[in-house]
């Protein structure tokens, strides 16, 4: 096999970069008051991207060996992580998803399907048209961290995410 040339790796194209990507919420959960998917994206600092991990079945007969694949099964949760603003968009989000998840008061929540969202990360192309996209479907809040306070620095407050979702399906655009 020949060894690469700086020609080869010019004639790939454009590569993929990390910060062109849209998040939207598609189907917000009818229990609580969502913003603006355009109001979220704008807040949106990162996140992770749904995977699914294969098992393996080995079968042994007579004394040979050989694998099979399995089940895969997506990851389960994802971290996002946001920049909140002074007029609370991300706090007041993350509060009423996880009251309508679990009530303090109470320990009641609202019926699975009205607490469930559909999520989409798209990838975009350089000039910031869709390429891929990842549809998360079955989310709901799982954890949130508020951010954290630092009297050092003059950087935003950055709350965290972990959504859990149930499945996810993913392909060009």
């Amino acid at each position: 096999m020949a060894r690469i040339k700086l020609d080869d790796i010019r004639a790939m194209g454009d590569v993929t970069q990390t910060f062109r990507w849209l998040f939207s919420v598609v189907k917000p959960p009818t229990a609580v008051t969502f913003p603006a998917s355009g109001a979220l994206d704008l807040r949106i600092e990162t996140s992770e991207l749904p995977k699914k991990t294969g098992s393996s079945v080995e079968v042994q007969l007579k004394g040979h060996s050989v694998k099979y694949p399995g089940i895969y099964k997506p990851g389960g949760t994802m971290t996002f992580g946001f920049v909140e603003t002074v007029d609370n968009i991300v706090a007041t989000w993350l509060r009423d998803w996880q009251l309508a998840c679990w009530s303090n008061n109470t320990g009641t929540r609202g019926p699975k399907k009205d607490l469930e969202a559909v999520i989409q990360i798209q990838l975009l192309k350089n000039d910031d048209t869709p390429r891929w996209q990842y549809t998360m479907k079955g989310c709901y809040l799982e954890d949130s961290t508020p951010g954290q306070l630092d009297g050092t620095s003059a950087d935003p407050l950055k709350p965290q995410l972990v959504m859990s979702y149930d499945d996810f399906e993913q392909g060009p655009l």
